[in-house]
Formats: C-alpha cells, sequence, structure tokens
C-alpha cells in the first residue's frame, strides 16, 4: 500500500500578492502498514531518484517554515517496504508584476500608482485576470471584501477584466484587502493584497 501524504500551504489556497509575505507547509504523511522511515522536502520541482542522498528530513510536526515569494517545493516520502510517495507544490506568493497561473486563469497586480478616480484622490492597485485561451471558463465577477474598489472595463462573463483597487484614505501604514473572483465553473479565488 502506498504511503498517504498531503501538504497545505499556511496560507492555504489564498493567491498572495506581497513580497515580505512569509508563510509556511504543513506535511501530513503516514502509512499504517510497514511506517514511514524517510520523510524530505527540497526547494524546487524534484523526481524521487533526488531524495536517495539529498534533501532535508521534514521535523516531527511536519512545519516547512520560512517559504516565500515563488518558491515551489518537493516533498517525498518512503515507507519500509519500499513505496514511494512526491508531491510538488507552489508557495502561491507572488511580487508585483508577477503572473500567478492558477487553473484556467493568468491574475497579476500592478504596482501602486496615485490617481484621481470620482474626484477623490488616492493611491490604486489593478488586479487584472485574464483567462486562458480555448478553456472554455469566464469570470463571473468580483466581491470586494475590505475598503474601496472601482471597477474598470469590468463586463461580466469576460475573458480579460480589470478592478481598480484604492488604499484606504489617511493611512500612512501597509493597508491590506481580499478580494474574491468566481468563474463559470464555480470556483472562487481569494486573492490578498498589501498596499504599502
Amino acid at each position: 500500500e502506498m504511503p498517504s501524504l498531503s501538504v497545505i500551504r499556511g496560507h492555504g489556497d489564498t493567491i498572495i500578492f506581497d513580497s515580505s509575505y512569509v508563510s509556511s507547509i504543513k506535511v501530513n504523511y503516514s502509512d499504517n502498514l510497514s511506517g514511514i522511515v524517510v520523510a524530505k522536502y527540497a526547494r524546487g520541482i524534484k523526481d524521487k531518484t533526488y531524495f536517495a542522498s539529498n534533501g532535508k528530513s521534514i521535523s516531527n510536526n511536519g512545519i516547512i517554515s520560512n517559504v516565500k515569494v515563488n518558491e515551489e517545493y518537493t516533498v517525498y516520502v518512503k515507507d519500509s517496504a519500499g513505496n514511494e510517495e512526491i508531491i510538488s507544490i507552489h508557495s502561491n506568493i507572488f511580487d508585483d508584476g508577477q503572473t500567478a497561473k492558477i487553473d484556467n486563469l493568468e491574475i497579476s497586480v500592478s504596482n501602486t500608482y496615485w490617481s484621481i478616480i470620482n474626484w477623490l484622490p488616492g493611491h490604486y492597485r489593478d488586479l487584472t485576470t485574464k483567462v486562458k485561451s480555448g478553456s472554455g471558463v469566464t469570470i463571473n465577477g468580483y466581491a470586494h471584501s475590505s475598503g474601496r474598489s472601482y471597477l474598470s472595463s469590468l463586463n461580466i462573463n469576460s475573458i480579460t477584466s480589470t478592478i481598480k483597487i484604492e488604499k484606504e484614505l489617511y493611512r500612512n501604514y501597509a493597508s491590506y484587502h481580499t478580494v474574491f473572483i468566481s468563474d463559470s465553473e464555480g470556483k472562487i479565488y481569494k486573492i490578498w493584497i498589501r498596499f504599502f
């Protein structure tokens, strides 16, 4: 029987746009028949042969810490019967200007810029979502859980759309926003954006 192996990001499936964000990955593994004898991880995408003489041991609590922007990890386990299991996972943490390619969507966030919209000056970032060509998926809409947002060139069921996120007025410190994107397949994507 194959070992059981799963990995969970400390921030779940949230897509983070913040270059200073640091998270963790929780590794769960077990084998009820013969027992796990090797549990390792490595940065980057690796195959099973890599772990024969490489990789870092996973501690008893199963936490990989200090996970940062645009990092990928491979987790490997082996039981005493010689069965192996391997999983790769991306941090889902992105820097400004990077594009997150998740399922059939490409999601990006612009650098902060100053503008006047509806007679009010403010600092903004553009959250742009593009649907993968030929996927048949469309964007159904956005929901913004904090602060203010202005929809710009957003057409429901569109292929490419942009929403302007505004930093809360008169805040000289970091401002955080959570935006939810829904698509025609019923999936909801949670985007976390930081203003400085």
